[in-house]
C-alpha cells in the first residue's frame, strides 16, 4: 500500500526546476532526462514521480523501492501512457531517464521529474524538479512537383506527405529571384502526420524557373524540387537527389562515339597504306638494272 504522505508530498512542487527541450520523431522512443547525481546516491531515499504539466488528477510514471506500486499504477497513471513508459536500467546510479514509447503529437507537452528525498526524519519532501519540454516531429517526403495547363494559365502543384509539425511552403521565382504568392491545404493522417498540398498559378506564356521548397522549422529539414519552363528539357527536378539531364547523357555518347569512329578510321586508313605498299614493290624492283648488262 502507498504511504499517504507519498501521495500528499508529490503535489509539494516548489523548488527550482531545470529546463530541457527534447524533439522525438513519431513512432518512436524519446527519453527524459532526469538525473540525480550530487554526492552519496542511496537508491532507497528516493522517490521519483513524472507528471504532465497541469495534469493533477493521475501520472505518467512512478517509482519508489519500497512499495509495490502496482495497483497504485493502474488506479492513478494516466490512460493515455498505460504500456508506453519505463524507466531505465539506470536507476542505481541515480539516472531517473523515462522512456516514453511509440510518441505522437498528442504528447507534445512540458514534463516534470519530481525527485523525493529522505530526510534525517525519516520522512520524505520534495528534493528537486526537473522540467523538460517535449517537441514531436517527422521528415517530410521529398516534394512532387507538377504542372497543368488550362487555356491561358498554368497551374504549378506541390506536395509533400507524413512530415510534421505543419511546414512552410515558398514558391521563388528564379527569373528575378522573387517569391510568389499561393495556395495551400492541409490534411492529417491518422498518426498525426501531415500531407501539404500547394497550388501555383501563373500566366501560361510566361517563361520562368520555378522552385517549391518545403520547410520543417522543428527538424531544420528543408526539401525543394524546381523546374525550368524556357527550357527544352522542363521536366521537374529534386534538388536532394541530383541526376543527369537526357541531354547530357546523349551528348556524352555521341561524343565517345565519335571518338571511337576516328580510332577505327586511323587504323583502317594505316593498314590500307601498307597493304598498297606491299603490292607496289615488285614492280619497282622489276624496273631497277642492279649493274647487270641488257
Amino acid at each position: 500500500m502507498v504511504p499517504k504522505s507519498f501521495g500528499f508530498m508529490m503535489f509539494l512542487w516548489v523548488q527550482t526546476a531545470a529546463n530541457i527541450s527534447v524533439t522525438g520523431i513519431i513512432g518512436s522512443t524519446v527519453e527524459l532526462r532526469c538525473d540525480e547525481l550530487n554526492g552519496t546516491f542511496i537508491l532507497n531515499n528516493f522517490r521519483v514521480t513524472w507528471r504532465k504539466e497541469g495534469e493533477i488528477k493521475c501520472f505518467v510514471e512512478t517509482y519508489d523501492s519500497d512499495e509495490d506500486l502496482t495497483s497504485y499504477r493502474e488506479k492513478n497513471q494516466c490512460a493515455d501512457f498505460r504500456d508506453r513508459t519505463r524507466f531505465k536500467e539506470e536507476l542505481k546510479e541515480g539516472k531517473f531517464t523515462l522512456q516514453l514509447l511509440r510518441i505522437s503529437p498528442k504528447d507534445e507537452f512540458t514534463y516534470t521529474c519530481v525527485v523525493l528525498k529522505k530526510n534525517e526524519e525519516g520522512k520524505f519532501e520534495v528534493h528537486r524538479e526537473v522540467k523538460t519540454n517535449l517537441k514531436v516531429a517527422a521528415n517530410y517526403s521529398a516534394p512532387v512537383l507538377t504542372r497543368m495547363l488550362s487555356g491561358e494559365e498554368t497551374t504549378f502543384n506541390c506536395t509533400s506527405s507524413h512530415g510534421y509539425p505543419q511546414p512552410k511552403v515558398y514558391w521563388v521565382n528564379h527569373t528575378d529571384i522573387s517569391l510568389l504568392n499561393s495556395t495551400e491545404q492541409y490534411t492529417r493522417a491518422p498518426d498525426g502526420t501531415i500531407s501539404v498540398f500547394s497550388m501555383l498559378t501563373v500566366k501560361a506564356a510566361t517563361a520562368i524557373k520555378l522552385e517549391c521548397t518545403i520547410e520543417n522549422e522543428q527538424l531544420h529539414q528543408n526539401l525543394t524540387a524546381s523546374i525550368d519552363t524556357s527550357s527544352p528539357e522542363n521536366s521537374p527536378s529534386v534538388d536532394n537527389s541530383p541526376s543527369k539531364t537526357k541531354g547530357a547523357v546523349l551528348a556524352s555518347v555521341a561524343a565517345v562515339s565519335i571518338v571511337i569512329l576516328l580510332i577505327f578510321y586511323i587504323g583502317w586508313k594505316k593498314r590500307r597504306t601498307s597493304v598498297l605498299m606491299t603490292y607496289t614493290a615488285p614492280a619497282e624492283i622489276g624496273n631497277r638494272n642492279f649493274g647487270l648488262p641488257e
